[in-house]
């Protein structure tokens, strides 16, 4: 990650959704919150706007993807975060490839 030290709280923030997801997918259904709080911080962390534009609808995404079952409303609510971050920078040419195919997956 260019721009970001290795132990800065943005990358660990990034890294605490990816672990949280995986213990939610394994059945962990209280990952789920401890993923929205490590989302919360990444959202309030000073970084660039491209990195935290990606990082964040990105973890919106990752989330949405994996509640979508048990929690379709959250989910969607997530996923049209994820929309806005992503209209609103039009650098992230490549999230909104994948947000379009995790739309389509969904559906």
């Amino acid at each position: 990650y260019p721009h970001c030290a290795h132990d800065s709280p943005s990358l660990l923030a990034n890294m605490t959704i990816h672990l949280e997801v995986a213990s939610y997918r394994n059945g962990e259904k209280k990952a789920y919150g401890r993923a929205m709080r490590a989302l919360e911080n990444l959202e309030n962390s000073e970084q660039l706007k491209y990195e935290k534009d990606v990082w964040v609808s990105g973890g919106y995404m990752k989330i949405a993807e994996a509640i979508y079952r048990d929690e379709k409303k959250s989910a969607k609510e997530y996923l049209k975060k994820a929309q806005e971050i992503i209209e609103a920078n039009p650098e992230l040419i490549l999230r909104k490839g994948q947000l379009k195919s995790l739309l389509k997956k969904l559906s």
